[in-house]
């Protein structure tokens, strides 16, 4: 809860309740500055992988990269959890696991990788209500500056896995939100 200072006169408990919206506002209304552009993005993953061991600068602009999508991370997470009532797990990608993908792909499409930082929902709900949660979480970040992209692994699995994927963009940085079924 925000420490603030009580003025004379005002009601300390509206100034706090006053405080928690405008932290809460100002967190949904973040706009998350990449370190990179998109094009450097594509490079340093080129870079990445063109070595056996990368170049100390390149993981620290990749771990600054992670810091700008675990920020967005928050914003998405925080959202989620105010307006739908729900806890989900999250993650930031590792580099290990990042430059296994890239090394896969021969370095490129470190720009298009829209799991660097993501969450997962896992609910006891039916098909239909995991249709209701992907709904409300397209719904909840349309006023982005990028719409929601939803891909649904149940019709078409990869590796056995099938859930819906909504990919999210608070503040421009992908975000990938998992919503599958306890089952």
């Amino acid at each position: 809860m925000w420490a603030l200072r009580s003025t004379e006169g005002s009601n300390p408990s509206l100034s706090v309740r006053t405080g928690s919206v405008r932290r809460r506002f100002a967190l949904y209304n973040l706009r998350v500055a990449s370190p990179l552009s998109k094009s450097q993005v594509e490079r340093l993953g080129e870079r990445l992988v063109a070595l056996d061991q990368p170049a100390g600068a390149d993981l620290q602009l990749l771990q600054e990269l992670l810091l700008s999508r675990s920020s967005a991370l928050e914003v998405a997470i925080a959202r989620v959890r105010d307006h739908l009532q729900l806890a989900p797990t999250s993650r930031i990608k590792n580099t290990g696991t990042i430059l296994e993908k890239l090394r896969r792909n021969e370095g490129s499409g470190l720009k298009s990788m829209q799991d660097l930082a993501g969450m997962r929902i896992v609910g006891t709900f039916d098909r239909g209500g995991q249709d209701d949660v992907v709904h409300s979480v397209c719904r909840m970040f349309a006023g982005e500056p990028r719409g929601p992209k939803v891909i649904d692994r149940r019709v078409a699995p990869m590796h056995g896995y099938a859930a819906v994927h909504v990919i999210v963009f608070p503040g421009d940085a992908p975000i990938e939100i998992q919503i599958r079924t306890a089952w």
